[in-house]
């Protein structure tokens, strides 16, 4: 299982819901404004591959740390595979290395950021979809002949957008206690401000584990991006099944001390 190590899985373990859990409504303004560029500030920074500002906004703890100096070689060893893919494959060349960078499939917690409510819990704080705003015909429901028929109620209720982050935005009751997106992103209040807490990700210690193989994937595609650049492949294809294989190679290596 070690050996089939893929980029996009460390990215969907880095995006695991969060155990839900009732939360108080965020009532101060100033707070919302800076949970919410903390968290932006935080993806921007590893999307850049700058592992001191991410830092500057994320937690202490030994967790978050390693996390983030585990993704960063990997985020950079994807941007020069992308440079090299793109100028040797194209449009299809940058396509796949973009699949390959965990960095793509995090900026969903920006877009939470920028989109979301944020609700707080003692020291955390963590993000809910908005409340829907309320239907063009509530008024006139008051008037629906149907609203007191048993076999007619709820038929003419809207329906929550399904599918993504904020599938269940408007399914929520106005009447019970909000629920955080399921996605994987807290902030905690720490050292007088708000940061990014990594280890409150359900599967912390899983991605403490995977820590060191992440390093055999950010060796895998450098090598593979010198190979790119030095007209080794044909296609598109021949540099996938290559550096599938480099990672296995890699992570063998790491593993079970091979050569």
């Amino acid at each position: 299982m070690l050996a089939s190590i893929h980029p996009r899985y460390i990215a969907l373990l880095l995006t695991l819901s969060v155990a839900p859990l009732t939360a108080r409504a965020a009532d101060n303004p100033e707070d919302v404004k800076k949970v919410k560029e903390t968290a932006k500030s935080f993806v921007a920074a590893i999307m850049k591959g700058d592992s001191v500002e991410a830092h500057r906004y994320a937690t202490s703890d030994e967790i978050t740390n390693t996390m983030i100096e585990s993704i960063i070689p990997v985020i950079k060893a994807a941007a020069k595979l992308r440079e090299a893919t793109a100028a040797n494959f194209g449009a299809q060349g940058q396509a796949f290395a973009n699949q390959m960078n965990p960095a793509n499939f995090m900026k969903q917690w920006t877009k939470i950021a920028d989109e979301a409510d944020v609700i707080f819990d003692g020291r955390y704080a963590v993000f809910t979809p908005k409340m829907p705003p309320p239907p063009d015909n509530q008024q006139g429901a008051q008037n629906d002949p149907n609203q007191n028929d048993p076999n007619q109620q709820g038929q003419n209720q809207p329906q929550g957008r399904r599918g993504g982050f904020f599938g269940n935005r408007g399914n929520q009751d106005p009447n019970q206690p909000r629920r955080p997106i399921d996605n994987g992103l807290r902030l905690r209040f720490e050292a007088e401000r708000w940061r990014v807490d990594l280890s409150a990700l359900p599967m912390a210690q899983q991605l403490m584990q995977m820590a060191p193989l992440m390093g055999s994937v950010a060796e895998a595609m450098g090598q593979t991006a010198e190979e790119i650049k030095a007209g080794n492949f044909e296609t598109v294809q021949d540099v996938q099944q290559a550096l599938q294989q480099r990672i296995m190679q890699a992570v063998m290596r790491r593993q079970f001390g091979g050569q």
